[in-house]
C-alpha cells in the first residue's frame, strides 16, 4: 500500500502542476478565442485523437503489457526487440494516415470541422500526429521500465512548455493560429520525451534478427488490433462527440462541453495518470493471482479515498468553477458538468477493473467492455 500510495503522490504532484497550468490556459483560450475558438480547437484535437487510435493501433500499450515482466526480469533481448518492433509499426501507420489525411483533407474538414475552408488544418493534424505517435511511445517505454519520477518529471515539463508554445502561436496569430498551436504542444511534447527515454533506457546494443523483430511485430498488432477496436468504441467515442454536438447543435457549442469535459477531467487527471503510469505496468507483472487481487483490492480503496471528496467538493462548486476558469460566456458549461461529475462517481471503480482486464484477460473481452460504455455514451 505504501509503495503504491508513494507512486500517487509522486505522479499526482506531476499532475497537480499539470491541472494549474491548465486552468491558466483555459482561462486565457477563453479570453482570446471565445466559445466558438475553443469548440474549434476542440474539433481538431478530436481529428488528432481519432487519428492517433488508428494509427497508434495500441501499439504503445502493448510493448507495456509484453514488455513490462521482460524489463522486470532483465531481458534485455525481448525488450528491445519489442522497442523496435514498436517504432518500426509507428512509423508505418503514422506515414500512411499522413498521406490518406491529405488526400481526405475536405471530406475530413467538412465531416470534422464543419467546413471545407480549413481543409489544410486537416493536413497540419496530420503533421502533429506524427510527434504525437512518437512522444505517446517515448513515454510507453518509460512506463514499461516503471520510471515513476522520470515521469512525473515529463508530465511538469510538459505541461509548462507545451502550453507556452500553444498560447504564443495564438497570442501573435489569433483564431488562425490554432492548428499551429496544437502542432507546437505535440512537438514539445516529442521533444522532452525523447530526452528522457535517451538518458533514461538508451537503446542497448542487443543484436535483434529481422525474423525475431518481424515476430514481435506481429504480437503486437495481434494486441493492437483488437485493442484499437476496443478503444474506438470508448476513448472513440469522446472524440466523436464533440463532431455530433458540432452537426447537431453549433460550433460555440462544442466549446460548452470542452469547458465541462476539461473542468470534470482535469481534477481527476493525477488519479487516472497515477494508474496508468503506476498501476497498470505493476499489475502486468504480477502473474501470482492472490497478489493481483491484493493489488486491485488497495489500489480501489486509495482511489475512492482520494477522489469522492474531490467530486463532491467539485459539484458544490461548479457554478464558481466554470466562470473562474474560463469566464460567464461559458454559463451553459455548468449543467453538463453536474452530469459529469455524477458519472465520475462511477468511473473509479471501472478504471480499477479495466486495467486489469487489459493487462490480464483476452483482447476480446475488453473490447466488449469498451463497446458497452460507448454505445452508452453515445445513447
Amino acid at each position: 500500500m505504501k509503495s503504491i500510495l508513494r507512486a500517487t503522490a509522486v505522479l499526482g504532484s506531476s499532475s497537480i502542476v499539470t491541472i494549474l497550468v491548465g486552468l491558466v490556459s483555459a482561462k486565457a483560450y477563453a479570453l482570446l478565442l471565445g466559445p466558438a475558438g475553443t469548440g474549434y480547437m476542440g474539433l481538431l484535437q478530436s481529428l488528432l485523437g481519432i487519428a492517433g487510435l488508428i494509427a497508434g493501433m495500441g501499439i504503445g500499450t502493448g510493448v507495456v503489457r509484453l514488455g513490462a515482466k521482460a524489463a522486470k526480469e532483465n531481458d534485455e533481448l525481448r525488450v528491445t526487440t519489442l522497442r523496435r518492433a514498436a517504432w518500426l509499426l509507428v512509423g508505418v501507420f503514422g506515414i500512411l494516415l499522413l498521406l490518406l489525411m491529405t488526400v481526405l483533407r475536405g471530406s475530413l474538414s467538412r465531416l470534422m470541422l464543419g467546413e471545407t475552408a480549413n481543409s489544410w488544418d486537416v493536413v497540419l493534424m496530420g503533421v502533429a500526429l506524427l510527434f504525437s505517435l512518437a512522444a505517446g511511445l517515448q513515454i510507453k517505454i518509460l512506463n514499461t521500465h516503471h520510471r515513476v519520477n522520470t515521469l512525473a518529471k515529463w508530465g511538469i515539463l510538459n505541461s509548462i512548455f507545451g502550453t507556452l508554445a500553444s498560447l504564443l502561436c495564438i497570442w501573435f496569430w489569433g483564431a488562425p493560429g490554432i492548428a499551429a498551436s496544437v502542432i507546437a504542444a505535440t512537438i514539445i511534447n516529442w521533444l522532452i520525451s525523447r530526452y528522457f527515454v535517451s538518458r533514461e533506457v538508451p537503446v542497448q546494443n542487443v543484436q535483434v534478427s529481422r525474423p525475431e523483430l518481424f515476430s514481435a511485430a506481429k504480437e503486437l498488432l495481434r494486441f493492437g488490433t483488437p485493442f484499437t477496436a476496443s478503444m474506438l468504441f470508448g476513448m472513440g467515442v469522446q472524440f466523436i462527440l464533440p463532431v455530433l454536438i458540432l452537426n447537431t447543435l453549433d460550433q460555440e457549442s462544442v466549446g460548452f462541453y470542452r469547458a465541462a469535459v476539461a473542468i470534470s477531467v482535469g481534477y481527476l487527471g493525477f488519479l487516472l495518470t497515477a494508474m496508468a503510469q503506476d498501476y497498470y505496468p505493476r499489475i502486468s507483472a504480477i502473474t501470482d493471482k492472490s497478489k493481483l487481487k491484493e493489488t486491485v483490492n488497495q489500489q480501489h480503496k486509495l482511489i475512492l479515498l482520494l477522489g469522492v471528496p474531490m467530486i463532491f467538493g467539485a459539484f458544490a462548486l461548479s457554478p464558481y468553477l466554470v466562470t473562474l476558469v474560463y469566464s460567464p460566456e461559458f454559463s451553459p458549461a455548468v449543467g453538463v458538468l453536474e452530469w459529469q461529475l455524477l458519472g465520475n462517481l462511477f468511473q473509479f471503480s471501472s478504471w480499477t477493473m479495466s486495467f486489469v482486464i487489459l493487462s490480464h484477460c483476452k483482447s476480446r473481452t475488453y473490447f466488449f467492455t469498451e463497446v458497452a460504455g460507448g454505445l452508452s455514451m453515445l445513447l
